[in-house]
């Protein structure tokens, strides 16, 4: 079943069982510039943070503009479908 990394990452990576999601001390917690491709992003936090916690965690892996456009539209997506539709909407490379 593999570990969890905090109490809401699960995963079979033994690389993740190290590493502290969510602000829960040092940790290698993936970040989000706008640089990088979206789909890539949001794929990882599907694979490895338990739905319930995604959107709490943007909060802290999002940075620079992404960060900015967040806490401008946070609080009229519903729930993580409308999150990830939104963002991908925003910051796909077109």
């Amino acid at each position: 079943m593999g570990c969890m990394a905090a109490r809401w990452i699960r995963t079979d990576n033994p690389r993740m069982c190290r590493v502290n999601w969510g602000g829960i001390g040092k940790g290698d917690n993936p970040k989000y510039y706008g640089l990088e491709l979206i789909d890539q992003f949001l794929d990882r936090l599907d694979q490895d943070v338990l739905e319930d916690q995604r959107i709490p965690l943007l909060d802290i892996m999002l940075m620079a503009t992404p960060a900015r456009w967040w806490k401008a539209h946070y609080q009229v997506l519903k729930d993580w479908k409308d999150a990830k539709q939104a963002l991908k909407e925003r910051f796909s490379k077109k």
